[in-house]
């Protein structure tokens, strides 16, 4: 319902475009998240939040500012290489994807990485 409102209040339909009405998210539990992972917590907080739609991710990878490809393209690198892509993606597999934010906000980040960060850079 509130990705109702929120694409109406993005089309200035009123009352929809004063943005009054807002879903406040409950905190993430970040609780069991693999041991040395921890560094996935602010990325996926920054970009899980802004980026939950495909159509957000292709409208960020057309106009990405090379700083910030760099650090995803960097973020990519270290979860593939050290394997806690797999970790954190198994972590985040035991959790609910709808109703879990932590879960929400990894598997949002994920989608960034894999919609943004050239594929070479990604092997």
């Amino acid at each position: 319902m509130f990705e109702l409102f929120f694409q109406l209040g993005r089309l200035g339909v009123q009352p929809f475009r004063s943005g009054r009405v807002r879903w406040k998210p409950p905190a993430p539990d970040w609780t069991g998240l693999p041991e040395g992972c921890q560094y996935v917590i602010e990325p996926a907080t920054r970009w899980g939040h802004r980026y939950q739609h495909y159509w957000q991710v292709e409208k960020l990878k057309n106009t990405i500012p090379a700083d910030k490809l760099a650090e995803l393209t960097a973020l990519d690198r270290r979860l593939r290489q050290s394997g806690d892509w797999d970790r954190v993606a198994a972590w985040a597999s035991g959790r609910s994807p709808v109703k879990d934010q932590a879960c929400i906000l990894v598997n949002c980040l994920f989608g960034v990485l894999k919609g943004v960060v050239p594929p070479p850079a990604r092997q």
